[in-house]
């Protein structure tokens, strides 16, 4: 959901600097938000923060002009606003949207930080000692 998220506020160009407005307006600066890169998983953590970082500013655009995020984004010679367009906003007002990239957030910063060399994680430390011993034919 989250990627559907990211994918939706960037591939909207008028929504998005509306998004940049209100951001500044609340913090005196825009977060760019970006997807995470597959075969990066750090990120993916990247891609958490940010998103973390503009919650208020998300939350409160969604709440204040969904309406006009319904219209502004509506297919041409649609009534009605894309199915995924009511699933992005529904997830940007629902609070479990916002914990769950947390809990996960929360869970992926230590490897992110391991893979750095910044803080020895037990899992990392052990996966580079496995691919020394037996795992050669993966890369790590």
């Amino acid at each position: 959901m989250l990627v559907m998220v990211l994918t939706w506020w960037i591939n909207h160009s008028v929504p998005y600097k509306k998004l940049e407005l209100k951001q500044v307006a609340l913090y005196g600066k825009s977060f760019k938000l970006k997807l995470p890169v597959l075969t990066r998983w750090g990120s993916h953590v990247d891609c958490m923060d940010v998103m973390l970082d503009t919650q208020q500013a998300i939350k409160s655009l969604v709440c204040d002009s969904r309406q006009w995020l319904e219209e502004v984004t509506k297919p041409e010679k649609q009534r009605q606003p894309s199915q995924t367009t009511m699933d992005v906003l529904d997830a940007c007002e629902d609070p479990q949207f916002w914990r769950d990239i947390r809990i996960v957030r929360d869970h992926l910063k230590p490897l992110k930080v391991g893979q750095q060399g910044q803080f020895r994680c037990p899992i990392v430390t052990e996966l580079r000692m496995c691919s020394r011993q037996c795992c050669t034919h993966f890369v790590f």
